[in-house]
């Protein structure tokens, strides 16, 4: 079950799409973070809704990788008296206290890596046809749909040389790429 923002509703009703898709279920579980450890692994596996049981409260499990990498689920063996109800109101309340610590942007390990560079070298000496970019990058061995995803972070602007025809220029902003640097500086 995927939830909606409003946290002042109840379970049941921050399901996102049609309500009828969960009143038709005979069960449904939410799974989330777990509130009550500090292991940021855990999550809480949660009855939302029993129509055919017994309404309990949920399981928690670990995350995990195994020796190949491979995803690996450790259950807990103790159930929990907590429902979802219960989950994501303490959920929101260690939210609201920022108790969760803040995961690290990945945008910064990105601005420094082999396509970021690259990027930004191919374009040191000013704008370039995105046509040529693309091709550039081809011929590097690198992802286009990779490369597009370091143009936001790297601050590089798109333009059309002419309003209805024309070509797709790429540029680094200056503005953008001085802050960088200066940031660099403090890093």
């Amino acid at each position: 079950m995927h939830l909606n923002k409003n946290n002042l509703n109840e379970a049941k009703q921050r399901s996102m799409g049609s309500m009828g898709w969960l009143a038709a279920a005979r069960s449904a579980w939410h799974i989330s973070r777990d509130p009550y450890t500090e292991v940021e692994a855990a999550r809480i596996l949660s009855s939302v809704k029993q129509n055919n049981a017994e309404d309990g409260g949920g399981i928690r499990f670990y995350i995990r990788s195994d020796e190949e990498n491979q995803p690996v689920l450790d259950w807990d063996p103790e159930p929990l008296k907590q429902n979802a109800e219960q989950v994501l109101a303490d959920l929101h309340q260690k939210r609201q206290d920022n108790l969760f610590p803040k995961r690290q942007s990945k945008n910064s390990d990105i601005a420094n890596d082999d396509e970021s560079n690259f990027l930004k070298e191919l374009l040191a000496d000013g704008p370039m046809l995105v046509t040529d970019v693309k091709q550039e990058c081809n011929e590097a061995g690198m992802s286009w749909d990779a490369i597009k995803r370091r143009k936001k972070v790297l601050g590089i602007k798109g333009y059309k040389e002419k309003k209805f025809q024309g070509n797709w220029s790429w540029e680094l902003d200056a503005n953008e790429e001085e802050s960088r640097m200066l940031l660099s500086e403090f890093v």
